[in-house]
């Protein structure tokens, strides 16, 4: 990242040139191109300002360019860091920088450059995010769950939902709640449902085949989530096994 980039990362923010109405953007304008002239040894006259000022006003809302980048565009014009783009300092060639400016290279690198960032930055609060939902739910989730179970009569045990939820309570709670019937029974629910979710992949498959899937396995987890949480129901337990 070069210093000129630098400076236009910092000037991509606030308002558009084309959105200014009011003398700020004129003022900025005009100090630029007094200070330019005097750089170059080639002062402009109080009765040519005016017209380059309107110039370069124009040709900035013309462009999608920040306020801020409009004096940039300007001093690299000067500058000769504009490509194909003559340096001497008159009402059509800075307009004409203005234009170009919107367009050079360091702008679109500038932009990239930002643009790179903010998705790292997006990454970061979604990585953040999802951190936070997760312990959140490790914390809260199985309650929930089971909250919902008990409020509802007809609770929906979403497989994936449940699988994990399945995992939170861990095998050897569940099994040891659930006789060998049960979970021999949940198997077969499980591929019930996911026929009933998939026929035209699994109406017709083996169950032996069938159960070597992944998918399967989330199902019967998700059956064998089901059932524990009936049984606790049955045995007026609560999710933790204590006496509701």
């Amino acid at each position: 990242m070069t210093p000129r980039q630098q400076q236009i990362i910092g000037a991509m923010n606030g308002r558009q040139a084309s959105q200014v109405n009011d003398n700020a953007l004129a003022a900025a304008i005009r100090s630029t191109l007094v200070e330019i002239g005097t750089d170059t040894g080639h002062p402009l006259s109080t009765s040519a300002l005016p017209g380059i000022v309107a110039a370069v006003q124009k040709a900035a809302a013309k462009t999608i360019c920040f306020e801020a980048e409009i004096p940039i565009a300007l001093q690299m014009g000067a500058a000769g860091e504009l490509e194909h783009e003559a340096t001497t300092l008159n009402q059509t060639n800075a307009a004409k920088w203005v234009v170009a400016y919107s367009c050079c290279g360091d702008r679109r690198a500038a932009q990239n450059w930002i643009s790179v960032n903010a998705a790292r930055d997006r990454a970061r609060t979604d990585a953040v995010a999802s951190t936070e939902l997760r312990e959140a739910f490790e914390r809260e989730g199985l309650r929930r769950a089971w909250t919902e179970f008990v409020e509802a009569e007809t609770w929906e045990f979403r497989p994936g939902y449940a699988a994990v939820i399945y995992d939170r309570i861990g095998k050897e709670a569940i099994r040891a709640i659930l006789t060998a019937d049960q979970v021999v029974a949940s198997r077969a629910d499980a591929r019930a449902a996911l026929r009933r979710d998939d026929p035209k992949r699994y109406r017709t498959m083996a169950d032996e085949e069938m159960e070597t899937r992944p998918v399967y396995k989330m199902y019967w987890k998700a059956q064998l989530c089901r059932a524990y949480f009936e049984e606790l129901r049955k045995r007026s337990l609560d999710v933790d096994w204590k006496k509701s």
